[in-house]
């Protein structure tokens, strides 16, 4: 066995009623042989939302939203879902 690298991608795939395909995070990470880590990926609100031109602010909708896990946008490997009931902008 030899030490390693992944890089861990999150892709939102439907944000309030709308299929999309978006990368939203990503993380490269070392790992020695046989090693588990957990990672923790934010995303930017900008990414889970959309700039409103009247308004000039970016908007996150409520709704359901769709994230998948994977090695890469061909290889996604697990999903899940939550759902925004309010956005605050602070």
């Amino acid at each position: 066995m030899r030490r390693g690298a992944d890089i861990p991608q999150v892709y939102l795939t439907s944000a309030a009623g709308e299929r999309l395909f978006r990368l939203i995070g990503f993380q490269r990470i070392e790992l020695e042989p046989g090693e588990r880590r957990t990672v923790t990926l934010s995303a930017d609100r900008r990414l889970l939302g959309w700039f409103d031109e009247e308004h000039g602010r970016w908007q996150v909708k409520r709704g359901s939203y769709q994230v998948r896990i994977g090695k890469s946008a061909g290889e996604l490997l697990i999903g899940g879902d939550a759902v925004i009931a309010a956005f605050s902008e602070n």
